[in-house]
C-alpha cells in the first residue's frame, strides 16, 4: 500500500481566510509555499524521495437533461469547463478555457506567462459524481440546472458507477495525450453508521460489495477501451479496499479470501 501525503483538505486555517480572502488572494502562493516547504523538510524521511506533485479534483460527469436539446448539450460543456476545466485547464495548459474567459472575464484573471510555467501538475486525482444538467435562462449562482442522479443509495447517494466510466472517456476525448497520469481518488462507501448491528451483522454489507462490483467492472471496461492509458495499473489499489474492510472486521475471514484470490 502506497500511502499519498495530502497537503491541504479544505482545510485552510480561518486566519488566512479573514485576513485576505483566503484562496481568493495571491497573497496565498506565499503562504502555501511556506508551509509545503515546512512539510517537505519536516517529514522527508517518511516520504519517497523523487516524488510527484498533482491536484485532486472533483467533478460530476453531466449528462444532458434533454439529450436532443441543444441548450442542454451547451449547458453541459459549461459545466464542465467551470466545474472540472476551470482547474484542470490550468494546471495541463497554464490558462483557463476560452469558454471561462469569456463567460467569468469579471471574476478571473487570465495567468501570466511566469505563472503558467508553474502551473503544470504531474499528476491529477479525480473524486467523480454525477448529474443531469439542463439549461435554465438567468439562473442563481452556476449558470445551470443541476439535478442529481442516484445508482448506488449510501450515505453519499450520488454514486453512479457509469458515471467513472463516461467520465475517463470524457477526459480522453478532451484531452488526449496532454492529460496527466489520473488517480481515483476517495472512492470509498460512505456509510451511515448503525450501531445495532452485531459485527457478524455488519459483516453482510451488499452495499458495499455492488459497489466495488459495479465501480471497477466499469473502470476495467474503461481501461481496456482507452487509447492513452493514463490511468492503467491503478486498478488494484481501488480493488484492495474492499479486502482492507474484510481485513479489519475478520483476520480469518480475510486470509481465507486472499488466499483464494491469489490461487
Amino acid at each position: 500500500m502506497t500511502p499519498f501525503v495530502t497537503l491541504l483538505h479544505w482545510d485552510l486555517p480561518n486566519c488566512l481566510q479573514l485576513e485576505y480572502g483566503g484562496m481568493l488572494s495571491d497573497e496565498i502562493v506565499n503562504d502555501f509555499v511556506e508551509f509545503a516547504n515546512l512539510c517537505f523538510k519536516e517529514f522527508d524521511d517518511q516520504m519517497y524521495q523523487n516524488g510527484q506533485i498533482g491536484i485532486t479534483l472533483i467533478s460530476n460527469f453531466h449528462y444532458p437533461f434533454d439529450s436532443t436539446s441543444q441548450d442542454d448539450n451547451d449547458a453541459v460543456q459549461r459545466a464542465f469547463n467551470f466545474m472540472l476545466g476551470c482547474f484542470l485547464e490550468p494546471v495541463i495548459y497554464g490558462q483557463f478555457s476560452a469558454s471561462m474567459l469569456q463567460y467569468a472575464k469579471g471574476n478571473i484573471e487570465p495567468f501570466s506567462d511566469e505563472e503558467q510555467q508553474s502551473s503544470r501538475a504531474q499528476l491529477t486525482g479525480l473524486v467523480y459524481t454525477s448529474d443531469f444538467v439542463a439549461y435554465e435562462k438567468d439562473p442563481p449562482g452556476v449558470g445551470y440546472l443541476q439535478i442529481n442522479i442516484v445508482s448506488i443509495v449510501t450515505a453519499s447517494s450520488w454514486m453512479v458507477p457509469k458515471g467513472l466510466y463516461d467520465h475517463l472517456h470524457y477526459l480522453q476525448n478532451k484531452y488526449k495525450q496532454d492529460m496527466p497520469p489520473l488517480y481515483v481518488t476517495e472512492n470509498g462507501v460512505a456509510d451511515n453508521n448503525d450501531h445495532t448491528l452485531t459485527a457478524k451483522q455488519a459483516c453482510v454489507d451488499t452495499t458495499r460489495v455492488q459497489y466495488y462490483q459495479d465501480h471497477l467492472a466499469y473502470l476495467l471496461k474503461a481501461m481496456n477501451s482507452m487509447v492513452y492509458q493514463v490511468f492503467k495499473g491503478q486498478c488494484n489499489d481501488a480493488a484492495n479496499l474492499g479486502k482492507r474492510q474484510v481485513e479489519k472486521n475478520s483476520e480469518r475471514g480475510s486470509k481465507k479470501r486472499i488466499k483464494e484470490k491469489e490461487s
